[in-house]
């Protein structure tokens, strides 16, 4: 079996109940062999659709709607008048469901194939004789730097989601922007996180992935993270449910701590808080923001982030750019910027995760702040600002 049908999908049920979806989720563990994993929609990869619900064709609208181009198997007696689906018929096989699985998954890999050769680069650099503007928040600036984006594709699917811009002014549309941490393994990994630094001693999270307990261990004196699950696992149990992953937590002694930093020293693998937990709120939110963030208030950076330790999204250093000149509200950066709500979205959840950005009092924004331009000598952030938003 190739590695692309060995992969497991993670997909979405819509139009079933939960009864219906034990039965899914135990065919796909049993005989379809970890084909894929049920996750929630924001989350999911592909969708299996139920089209003889009660009030199929409503949840077929506003499904489409909002992902238009998510591969999708359709379930139902009789096959729809619908393009672009798999379709299963009823009464269901599991075998005819697992081969539509598994050519959705080739699917996908071919067109993850398809941007390989993809490459854009943004470059910044230090014009000659630039005088920077002197503020009292002033942020560290950078001189020079280049962020990569291979593959923007599946960078953009796999950390900023797939979820379309919604209309800020139809408030029925902001369920879909938001998430509760406490609802997903993210949140207990924050409390970890904070919980072995005010103790001074190591904490260990133990998960169950399949049989296996795997762990990951905050080292607070190091500021590193031993974690024994694949990027895969892990993005798996970031994604499902807190309901659907069972955790256990030890707090390690002193002398044990010291000694698991001792050994981290020399573990090769190990990476720090932030990197970690930029990583898990990245995967968690998929483009959503944090239950109870403004989207009328503006947000700031506390300072200018170490973008080349942190995994990349599309759009990061003209995010980081914008945010870092003056505080603005999020769906006016994705504006101003042109960019899909999702990737601003996933930064600032990022940041806001390791306690780099905040929302800051409307009243708290000096216009002042902004860098203006004297004769031929521009601040750095007012040239780079020129050049993302087109105005010369």
């Amino acid at each position: 079996m190739s590695t692309v049908l060995q992969k497991p999908l993670l997909i979405a049920a819509i139009g079933m109940d939960n009864k219906t979806r034990e039965v899914l989720r135990m065919s796909f563990q049993g005989p379809g062999k970890n084909c894929c994993f049920l996750v929630e929609e924001n989350t999911s990869e592909a969708i299996i659709f139920n089209m003889d619900s009660p009030n199929a064709m409503e949840l077929w609208t506003t499904y489409r709607n909002e992902y238009p181009n998510k591969p999708t198997i359709v379930m139902a007696l009789k096959k729809p008048d619908i393009e672009n689906i798999n379709f299963v018929g009823k009464p269901v096989r599991i075998e005819q469901l697992i081969a539509e699985i598994n050519t959705i998954k080739k699917d996908i890999e071919a067109l993850k194939e398809e941007a390989e050769g993809m490459d854009i680069i943004l470059e910044t650099t230090t014009p000659d004789n630039v005088n920077t503007v002197t503020r009292s928040d002033k942020i560290e600036e950078p001189s020079v730097s280049a962020v990569s984006f291979q593959k923007l594709p599946e960078l953009d699917h796999e950390f900023c989601g797939s979820n379309p811009d919604i209309d800020l002014s139809n408030t029925d549309k902001h369920k879909n922007i938001f998430y509760h941490t406490y609802d997903f393994l993210q949140a207990r990994l924050q409390w970890a996180a904070e919980s072995a630094k005010k103790e001074g001693v190591a904490l260990q999270i133990s998960i169950k992935v399949g049989n296996d307990w795997k762990v990951i261990i905050f080292l607070p004196k190091s500021g590193r993270v031993i974690n024994s699950l694949s990027d895969f696992q892990l993005r798996v149990v970031c994604t499902a449910p807190k309901y659907c992953t069972t955790v256990k937590i030890r707090l390690y002694t002193s002398m044990d701590s010291n000694n698991l930093e001792e050994r981290a020293n020399h573990h090769g693998s190990t990476e720090n808080f932030d990197s970690f937990m930029w990583k898990i709120a990245l995967w968690t939110a998929r483009g959503r923001l944090p239950s109870g963030t403004s989207l009328t208030t503006p947000v700031k950076l506390k300072h200018w982030p170490n973008l080349t330790r942190v995994q990349n999204i599309p759009n990061i250093m003209r995010i980081a750019t914008l945010l870092g000149d003056q505080p603005r509200p999020l769906p006016l950066v994705a504006k101003v910027l042109n960019i899909p709500q999702r990737h601003v979205f996933s930064f600032y959840t990022a940041m806001h995760s390791i306690k780099l950005a905040e929302p800051v009092n409307s009243c708290q924004v000096d216009s002042s702040n902004i860098p203006v331009t004297k004769n031929k000598q521009r601040s750095l952030f007012g040239r780079i600002l020129k050049r993302l938003t087109g105005k010369n």
